[in-house]
């Protein structure tokens, strides 16, 4: 275990950080002002979801939105404290940039908002998958490996600060963050591919899920895979030292995608209700022309039995027969009449023309 002494701490941190102030001192900047932006998101999306969605919500929900509100303006304040404290109360000294005591909170800060966001999730997607225990194992473990190696590095960072224990445990905790987001993401994305019809109305609705699905869950994951990287970039190049004080925002990403969630869901249960009812509208629709399409046909059979010269069975006599006369229109190329005469024994005996 090694600790740095505020002489050291001055000499190394002016070593690394003076040589390229503006990319040493920048991210502190913009990872605040970043901040303060997306706490003005929140602060919006709480005011609409508890004006329009509150009312309709479980009450474990609630306490999730309630306490991850509460705790977006205390990751601030601290945020605004560690600010101050660096460009305003120690303005002009480097060896407080690399103090740990101050930097290490985030850690814990970051756990505090982004696991209960990550379960909330993990928990739909679980359901999602018919509560498959693979699934909802699979995300536990990863939750719970990721928050163990978030506080495995605030302690580490704070007693062993040239040590690499720390860096192991940062790769631990940012490796299985990334990992429960793309398993979430996954079943739900194929959750909903699955669940598509021959229905339009209800496709639109699916496909407006998966949408909201990747934005919910996309912007989170990339900046785990930029913390991670950057974390990696330090051990190249010593540039790269204060980079990762940018992602101090991250745990508002996680709020602002929940509360994102959150308030479109009303929406989304209004167009699944139209939805659902234009498909019951165009099922009644196609039963209907079904119905109408319908022909009964009834058959009648009518014989009729004409005999001319006809003999009996004993062949004794000739029924007897008359002349026809059939008439046809007037045609200078045809006769008028035609008549069809029948000898006695029922052979035609002869036609003739009039």
């Amino acid at each position: 275990m090694v600790q740095l002494t505020a002489s050291e701490s001055e000499e190394i941190g002016e070593l690394i950080l003076e040589p390229h102030l503006g990319l040493s001192l920048g991210p502190f900047i913009i990872g605040f002002l970043v901040d303060a932006l997306l706490l003005g998101v929140v602060i919006q999306q709480f005011i609409m979801w508890h004006t329009y969605s509150a009312s309709s919500e479980r009450r474990w929900a609630k306490f999730l939105v309630y306490y991850l509100f509460f705790a977006s303006f205390a990751t601030s304040g601290y945020l605004l404290a560690y600010i101050l404290h660096l460009f305003v109360n120690n303005f002009g000294t480097f060896g407080h940039f690399l103090d740990t005591n101050w930097s290490s909170p985030f850690y814990l800060l970051d756990l505090f908002s982004r696991l209960p966001v990550s379960a909330f999730f993990g928990e739909r997607a679980w359901r999602l998958m018919g509560r498959s225990w693979l699934v909802g194992g699979s995300i536990t473990l990863l939750l719970l490996v990721s928050a163990g190696g978030a506080i495995g590095a605030k302690v580490q960072a704070v007693n062993d600060q040239l040590g690499n224990t720390e860096m192991y445990l940062v790769y631990t905790w940012l490796g299985s963050e990334m990992a429960s987001d793309v398993v979430t993401t996954v079943c739900i994305m194929w959750c909903l591919l699955r669940s598509k019809t021959s229905f339009d109305s209800t496709n639109r609705v699916i496909n407006k899920l998966l949408v909201l699905t990747v934005e919910t869950q996309l912007p989170p994951t990339i900046m785990a895979v930029g913390y991670l990287i950057f974390y990696v970039m330090v051990h190249v190049s010593t540039k790269f030292e204060t980079f990762a004080a940018f992602f101090t925002c991250t745990p508002k990403i996680y709020v602002v995608c929940l509360l994102t969630v959150l308030s479109a869901r009303l929406k989304l249960r209004e167009e699944r209700s139209n939805a659902w009812r234009a498909d019951t509208y165009r099922m009644r629709s196609r039963k209907e022309a079904t119905q109408q399409m319908t022909i009964d046909v009834t058959t009648e059979t009518y014989t009729h039995i004409e005999a001319h010269g006809v003999r009996g069975r004993d062949q004794s006599h000739v029924l007897p027969t008359l002349p026809r006369t059939m008439k046809y229109p007037d045609s200078p190329e045809a006769p008028s009449t035609v008549d069809v005469g029948h000898s006695g024994d029922g052979n035609l005996s002869a036609v003739h023309l009039v």
